[in-house]
């Protein structure tokens, strides 16, 4: 992992984002310089350096110079010695203004068209690979009073010519008004970068982006950031956070003296006495279900399946709860889902015992599938998913990963357009094998029997992990 170096200034007020925004970083406050030993990159963060006051000496007389006083700090000696070791340097908002003051950056940076600090989310399209012209999109926040860039316009043209331009915005921002909408440019070397919108703030996408620019010859960091990009991907996804649903699920009653288990684990679990309890379970497979409505469904049934019996539960009941549209598309979803329901279950042996379905135009474009499954467990063969102690042995347990890796969580998420590719998207719905899970409820249930493992717990789409003492 890249060791990160952030300058600190007195004045600083994105100093903490930005330490929190590149793993591996550390301070360097603005009287230091002796060099850091073993550092990648180097951060001047945004926040109003010295409060980008230049008073005239002792009286209450000043004027507004971002950056004017920063470069004089002891700090510069750093930033220059960077500069000759060719370590990469990075400038947001403030830090952009004191790279250019320091010369290190072609142009200005003027008060906004406005004459008022600026803080509102934008459009950005950021140049990664100009060779390739390959272009991201996104949106991040500017927060400045200075961010006006400003160029003539011979310089502008030799910005273009060698790719220094290497963020703009995505619309002309008439409060700010810079020239041809630039938002962030390079050296000529692209080992110096400066940009006035804050990716620090809400933006972890942009990481991987933001990686590629400065380390463009490094494979290992870019693989990093992209599986770093795929799993916050995943963890912010509803799949997985619950970020829209949750304060509604918190109301659901939950606790009672039957309940042995709530939310929090693989499934809930409710004792029915003489030593037996039912696991319960329900979730929902829409998405994967409009793309392919056989795979979608069927494998919502067996991500049901696998919940209940990684807590020690053997399945024996399936319900479905479906809501399809009226036009004939949906007609072909729905007869593709029931048809992926059966083939499953029938697959596994476990009946499907009941559930419920609905037809609306409402749900032309959005089915619901919900699958519920019961399992009956002995209170004693119950298998948490924590683990209880150190030095516990993990076993990985399941079906080889598919193309849809963990992008099929994240899919499930997803809003869908009219210009979706249905055939790519099909590349992140599961495969179903049925038989090879019949072999892990079989399998799961005897380590249960024999109270062989401290811990089992469902593990992405299509497997399981167990730790075990023995």
């Amino acid at each position: 992992m890249k060791r990160v170096g952030i300058i600190r200034y007195p004045g600083s007020n994105c100093d903490y984002d930005a330490l929190s925004y590149f793993d591996n970083s550390f301070f360097i406050w603005h009287t230091e310089t002796e060099f850091p030993e073993n550092i990648d990159l180097l951060v001047i963060p945004g926040g109003f350096a010295f409060g980008d006051r230049v008073y005239n000496k002792a009286t209450d007389l000043y004027s507004i110079e971002p950056g004017k006083m920063a470069i004089e700090s002891p700090v510069t000696a750093i930033i220059e010695e960077a500069v000759k070791r060719k370590i990469p340097i990075l400038g947001i908002c403030n830090g952009f203004q004191i790279l250019i003051q320091l010369g290190l950056l072609p142009g200005s940076l003027l008060l906004n068209k406005n004459g008022k600090f600026t803080c509102k989310q934008v459009n950005c399209w950021a140049h990664y690979e100009p060779e390739n012209e390959n272009i991201y999109k996104t949106k991040m926040y500017i927060a400045n009073s200075y961010g006006r860039y400003t160029i003539s316009n011979d310089l502008y043209l030799n910005l273009e010519h060698n790719n220094q331009i290497f963020l703009r915005y995505g619309e002309a921002i008439d409060e700010v008004n810079s020239y041809n909408y630039v938002a962030g440019v390079c050296n000529k070397e692209r080992t110096i970068f400066g940009m006035m919108p804050h990716p620090e703030r809400n933006n972890v996408e942009f990481k991987s982006v933001l990686y590629k620019l400065l380390f463009p010859n490094d494979t290992q960091i870019n693989t990093q950031m992209l599986f770093h990009k795929k799993v916050m991907e995943l963890m912010h996804s509803e799949h997985i956070s619950y970020k829209s649903t949750r304060k509604y699920l918190k109301q659901l009653h939950t606790k009672e003296p039957w309940v042995i288990q709530g939310p929090g684990e693989n499934a809930g679990i409710v004792d029915i006495g003489d030593g037996y309890s039912i696991a319960i379970r329900i979730e929902s497979h829409n998405h994967p279900t409009f793309i392919d409505p056989f795979e979608g469904a069927a494998t919502g049934v067996g991500g049901i399946l696998r919940d209940i019996f990684t807590m020690g539960a053997r399945p024996i009941a399936v319900l479905d709860f479906l809501r399809f549209g009226t036009d004939e598309h949906s007609q072909k979803l729905l007869q593709g889902a029931v048809d992926g329901i059966s083939y499953y279950g029938n697959c596994v042996g476990v009946p499907n015992v009941g559930g419920d379905w609905y037809l609306g135009e409402t749900y032309n474009k959005n089915p619901l599938v919900n699958v519920g499954c019961l399992g009956i467990v002995k209170n004693d063969n119950i298998i948490y998913g924590n683990a209880t102690e150190e030095g516990q042995q993990l076993i990985y347990v399941g079906s080889k990963t598919g193309n849809e890796g963990i992008g099929g969580a994240a899919m499930a998420s997803a809003v869908f357009g009219s210009n979706m590719n249905m055939d790519k998207m099909k590349t992140n719905v599961q495969k179903s094998d049925p038989f090879l899970e019949k072999l892990l409820l079989e399998a799961c249930c005897e380590i249960a029997e024999q109270k062989l493992a401290a811990v089992c717990r469902i593990w992405g789409q299509e497997d399981f992990y167990v730790l075990h003492t023995k």
